[in-house]
C-alpha cells in the first residue's frame, strides 16, 4: 500500500510539484523529494504553503488531497474533476429504485454497525463470551462507552472529529480505487462523500476505540490545549502525531474492514438488480 503524506503547519514547510515527484523544503534543513508514485493519500492540517500544481499533480492521479484544522472541525477534500460519471454510478443507484431497496441497505448498514460495535467492545472487556448478542443497541453502547470517555463533550469532539477525518480520508481512497462514486450516499443521501459518510457510520466504533485509546494514554497540555475563548480544545503538535501514529499502526486493518463492506456492497448490488 502506498504510504500516507501528512504536512503539518508547525512543520512551515514549502511544498511544491517537481516533475513527476514533490518537493518538500523545511527551514533549515535539506528538502525532500518524494516520487509520486509512493503516495497513496496526502493529508494537509493547518496552513501550509502548498503550490497548486502539486494539488493537480495528485488528483491527476486519483491520489485525495484532505485539508483539516487542528480540531478536525473543518475539512476538505481534493479529488479528480472529469466530465465522466464513475463506472459504478448506474449500479449504485439501484439502492434509489424503491422504499424496499434503501430499506435493505439501511437495515444491511445498521447490522454490519453493530456487529462492529460488539467487536470493538470485546476489545476493551477481553470476557465478553462468543454467545453474547452482537446487537446490543445503539443507547447501550453509547452507555457502555461513555465511561472510558472524559466528561468534556469538546475535548471529545476535538479528538474524534479529526480521527474521523482520516477515516474518511480512506475510505475515499478505497472508493476511488475501485471506481464507486463517493458522493452517491443513502443514509447519507444528497450529501457531499455521502457514500463516504455511510461507511464511516459504519466504522464509528473503531474510531470510537482510536478516540478512547488516545484517552487512556498519558494525557497533559502536550496533547491537547484549548486556545480561545469558546472552551474549543485543539490538537498540539504532539497530539496530533500520536493519533496519526495510532491510525496508521492500524491501517492495514482498518483498509481491510472498508474492502470487505464495499465486497458486501457489490453483492447487495447484484442482488437488488436480480
Amino acid at each position: 500500500m502506498n504510504k500516507t503524506l501528512y504536512i503539518n503547519e508547525s512543520s512551515k514547510a514549502i511544498v511544491r510539484c517537481d516533475g513527476p515527484s514533490l518537493w518538500i523544503r523545511y527551514p533549515n534543513k535539506s528538502g525532500q523529494r518524494i516520487p509520486v508514485t509512493e503516495i497513496g493519500k496526502v493529508v494537509i492540517i493547518g496552513n501550509v504553503r502548498l503550490d497548486a500544481e502539486s494539488i493537480t499533480l495528485f488528483t491527476e492521479r486519483n491520489i485525495p488531497v484532505v485539508f483539516m484544522t487542528q480540531n478536525g472541525k473543518k475539512y476538505s477534500v481534493a479529488v479528480p474533476f472529469n466530465h465522466h460519471i464513475p463506472k459504478h454510478h448506474k449500479e449504485q443507484r439501484i439502492f434509489y429504485t424503491s422504499f424496499n431497496n434503501v430499506y435493505r441497505y439501511y437495515n444491511w448498514a445498521k447490522t454490519k454497525k453493530s456487529v462492529i460495535q460488539f467487536y470493538m467492545l470485546k476489545r476493551l472487556f477481553k470476557k465478553i463470551s462468543k454467545k453474547a448478542p452482537t446487537d446490543i443497541g445503539e443507547g447501550n453502547y453509547q452507555i457502555i462507552i461513555k465511561d472510558f470517555l472524559p466528561p468534556n463533550a469538546k475535548k471529545i469532539g476535538a479528538v474524534k472529529e479529526v480521527i474521523k477525518n482520516l477515516f474518511m480520508t480512506l475510505i475515499t481512497n478505497c472508493l476511488l480505487n475501485v471506481d464507486l462514486d463517493p458522493h452517491l450516499g443513502v443514509i447519507n443521501r444528497w450529501h457531499n462523500y455521502g457514500f463516504v459518510l455511510d461507511i464511516c457510520y459504519i466504522l464509528d466504533a473503531e474510531i470510537d476505540m482510536q478516540t478512547i485509546q488516545f484517552f487512556n494514554s498519558k494525557i497533559d497540555n502536550s496533547l491537547l490545549l484549548s486556545k480561545n475563548n469558546y472552551g474549543d480544545y485543539f490538537l498540539t503538535d504532539e497530539g496530533m502525531r500520536e493519533v496519526v501514529i495510532r491510525f496508521e499502526n492500524r491501517q492495514d486493518a482498518i483498509t481491510d474492514m472498508i474492502n470487505s463492506i464495499i465486497d458486501d456492497i457489490f453483492a447487495l448490488m447484484r442482488e437488488l438488480s436480480l
